[in-house]
This record gives structure tokens, C-alpha cells and sequence, in this order.
């Protein structure tokens, strides 16, 4: 068996040194790491280099959330090709370990993925975000699924999973979207027969505390994925209005349960950015190339696309 960590970076600082440090310490270490860097400017490729990884530069315009991690599993050779982002910090020893042995021992799981701890410093609604949609129970997800679960059938996140060599080529590898490249591989491995599974006892700590308009950027983006790049996600396993519905019930629930009800308004206002975005960002093929760029987390995405 030969695992491959494969990680994009781009001015990863001290948060890159705590992860390179965890990556070091695991039960079962990687007989690769791949580090592709898109134009650090400061000490990510030396630290990466130290740390014994091989690394691979390229312009921070050619960097793509699906493309970048395609190229990355062709220059490195693996049975499984674990991507994890600068960011999320190994929680404990067994974070590789605990990934990499469900699809040991099942050959029907094409990917695994970690739960994702929230920082210190995260806000009350971030924790609670990353508790909702990383649970502290272990889940397999299969194609029946779909019926209950909908489109958290496909959940999944490259801020840290392992693939399955053998599935990923089976699917067609990454694609070059604007985001969510994990979903679109999770969906045509579901399609394909492979279950996946969420490793609830694989922890990474990781979360990110958006401001409004970063929050709208980013469910733009996502609007864009499901609306315009991958309709087909949405027809095949439901939309996500089911899912906010939940969380909206749930987050409030959780606020009155801890003594926080006077963030259900921004609960309330987050959620309706985020719808905001996402329904004008499945609209996209209506708006004028500057303005979607413009609104659009990911800017660079939408470089040398027709005006």
C-alpha cells in the first residue's frame, strides 16, 4: 500500500508548519507528500522542502480547485491519494491511520473523509457549523442513501479525504470547477456503485470565520457549481433547500439550548446570504463576465473566459 498526501499551498504560514508537524507524528506516515505551490511569498516552500516533501510550482493564475488536484495525483504515484488543505491541523496520531482503513477493509469505499474540528477562535455559529455538518458518528453512504439523505449523500470535503487510486480513475479524476470538485467525484463515484465514507474518529481542526460578503463570494461560487457545472448532481440526488431548512432548525435549537439566542439574527441573515448566493450564482450564464468575477470568491476561475 503506498500513500500519497497531496496538499495545495499558497502563503501558508504558521498554520503550514503546525500541519507539516502533524504529518510528521502519524501512526502511519505517507510514503509521499506533494506539496504544489501557486506563489508563495513567504517560507511554505522551504518549510515544505525541510519537511522532506517534494514540491511542484506553478502560477498562482494556473491554480484550479479541480485541475490543481488532478495534476497533483498524475505527478506522484499512489494506491490511495489523500488531499488535505494548508490549513487543517492533524487533531491527533491517528488522523491517516483512521482515514485510510475503511477503504482497507471495505474495496466497494472509493473515498474517506475527516471531521473537522472547529479552532479556538472560531465563532459560536462557525462551531456550530462545522458540528452540523461534521457529527461526531462515523457514516457510510451508498447509492440507496439518496432516498433519505438528498444531496448529503455526496457531502464531502477535500480539506482532508482519501481516495482510492482505482476509483478516482474509474470516475474521470477531478474536474476543473470552480469549487466542489469533491462533491463532483463523491456523486460519480455513488453513480458508479462505491460507497463513501465519513470517519468521524479522523479529526482535523479546521474553520474559517467569513464575513458576510465572503460568505456570499463563497455560496456564489457554489451556486455556480450546482447551477450551471454540475446540474446533474442536483437532478440525480435533490437540491439543498432541504438541507438549509435543517440547519436552520437545528442552529436555532442549539442557540437556545446554550444560551445564545441573540445570534439567531445573524443566523437568520448568514443563512439568507447564502441563499442569496447561491441563487444568483445558478444563474450565472445571465450575468455579464465582470460582474460574476466580481461577486465570485474565486476570481481567478473566471480568467480567459469570453467577455
Amino acid at each position: 500500500m503506498h500513500l500519497a498526501v497531496i496538499i495545495p499551498t499558497l502563503n501558508g504560514g504558521e498554520t503550514f508548519l503546525k500541519v507539516l508537524a502533524g504529518l510528521r507524528g502519524q501512526s502511519l506516515p505517507p510514503q509521499t507528500l506533494l506539496v504544489i505551490d501557486s506563489g508563495s511569498v513567504d517560507d511554505t516552500v522551504p518549510q515544505a522542502l525541510a519537511s522532506g516533501a517534494q514540491v511542484h510550482q506553478i502560477q498562482a493564475e494556473e491554480f484550479n480547485h479541480g485541475a490543481t488536484r488532478e495534476l497533483g495525483r498524475h505527478l506522484v504515484q499512489g494506491d490511495y491519494y489523500l488531499f488535505m488543505t494548508q490549513d487543517a491541523i492533524p487533531a491527533h496520531a491517528h488522523l491517516l491511520e483512521n482515514l485510510v482503513k475503511p477503504l482497507a477493509e471495505r474495496q466497494d469505499i472509493g473515498l474517506a473523509y475527516a471531521r473537522q474540528l472547529p479552532r479556538p477562535d472560531a465563532h459560536p455559529l462557525e462551531a456550530w457549523n462545522r458540528r452540523f455538518n461534521y457529527p461526531a458518528t462515523s457514516l457510510l453512504k451508498m447509492q440507496a442513501d439518496r432516498v433519505h439523505l438528498g444531496l448529503k449523500t455526496v457531502f464531502c470535503s477535500n480539506v482532508c479525504a482519501v481516495y482510492r487510486a482505482a476509483a478516482l480513475d474509474a470516475v474521470g479524476g477531478f474536474p476543473p470547477v470552480i469549487m466542489c470538485e469533491d462533491q463532483y467525484v463523491a456523486a460519480k463515484m455513488i453513480e458508479a456503485g462505491y460507497a463513501i465514507y465519513y470517519a468521524a474518529e479522523a479529526q482535523v481542526v479546521h474553520s474559517h470565520n467569513y464575513s458576510l460578503v465572503e460568505e456570499f463570494r463563497r455560496y456564489f461560487d457554489v451556486g455556480v457549481f450546482f447551477g450551471s457545472q454540475a446540474p446533474w448532481i442536483v437532478d440525480n440526488f435533490g437540491a439543498a433547500g432541504r438541507e438549509g431548512l435543517r440547519l436552520f432548525q437545528e442552529g436555532r435549537r442549539f442557540l437556545s439550548s446554550s444560551g445564545k439566542t441573540h445570534l439567531l439574527p445573524q443566523l437568520m441573515l448568514r443563512l439568507l446570504i447564502k441563499l442569496a448566493g447561491y441563487q444568483l450564482g445558478s444563474k450565472e450564464r445571465l450575468l455579464p463576465l465582470a460582474l460574476k468575477a466580481g461577486l465570485s470568491l474565486h476570481r481567478d476561475f473566471w480568467r480567459g473566459f469570453p467577455g
